[in-house]
């Protein structure tokens, strides 16, 4: 988070430059407990308040289900929970040039 936010203060200049999205690669988590529930929160968090976007790919179904019944999903949006990388990738440079185009 330390590198995250120092790249976002240098960056600010150079908005071509900017980290605009994160991914969590979870392929490897098949289950997850409250706590992690609550860690992926407070990164969630961390990160918007950056402006930047968090993205979750490879997630196991019951990881997603308890995150689902802890409503995280709501929080994060569920069209940034993605079944592979290459998809989250691809979402978020697509949101990425849909927000940049508002402006």
């Amino acid at each position: 988070m330390e590198w995250l936010r120092a790249e976002v203060d240098t960056s600010n200049e150079k908005v071509r430059e900017r980290v605009h999205s994160v991914f969590l690669d979870m392929s490897n988590v098949v289950n997850i407990d409250t706590s992690e529930l609550v860690g992926l929160e407070k990164i969630h968090k961390e990160l918007a308040s950056l402006g930047i976007q968090m993205a979750i790919a490879s997630l196991g179904w019951q990881a997603i289900q308890k995150m689902k019944l802890a409503h995280v999903v709501d929080r994060i949006g569920e069209d940034f929970i993605f079944l592979t990388v290459g998809e989250a990738v691809e979402g978020c440079l697509t949101a990425h040039k849909g927000s940049a185009m508002e402006f």
